[in-house]
C-alpha cells in the first residue's frame, strides 16, 4: 500500500508539471499524447491509438475531432472501414 501511495503521489507530482508546461500551447493532457502517439507511431487508426493512450473510444472521437478543429492534424476514412 505504501508503494501504490508513493506511485500516486508521484504521478500526481507529473502530472501537474505537465499541465503547467501545456499551458502556453492551449493543449490539453489528452491532446498531447494523442499527438505524441502519432508523432511517434505514424498514422494510426482510432481503435489502434484508444488503445495506445488508453482512453475510451468517445474520449479519443473528442480529442481527434479538438485536435482537426486546430489544424494539428488530417483525419482520413479507411476506405476498408
Amino acid at each position: 500500500l505504501k508503494t501504490l501511495t508513493i506511485l500516486f503521489k508521484t504521478y500526481q507530482a507529473v502530472l501537474k508539471k505537465v499541465k503547467e508546461s501545456l499551458k502556453s500551447s492551449e493543449l490539453t493532457i489528452n491532446e498531447f499524447t494523442a499527438l505524441e502517439a502519432l508523432n511517434t507511431l505514424g498514422s494510426l487508426t482510432t481503435s489502434d491509438l484508444t488503445n495506445r493512450v488508453l482512453l475510451p473510444n468517445s474520449s479519443m472521437t473528442y480529442v481527434l475531432d479538438r485536435l482537426h478543429s486546430k489544424g494539428l492534424i488530417n483525419r482520413t476514412k479507411d476506405p476498408i472501414d
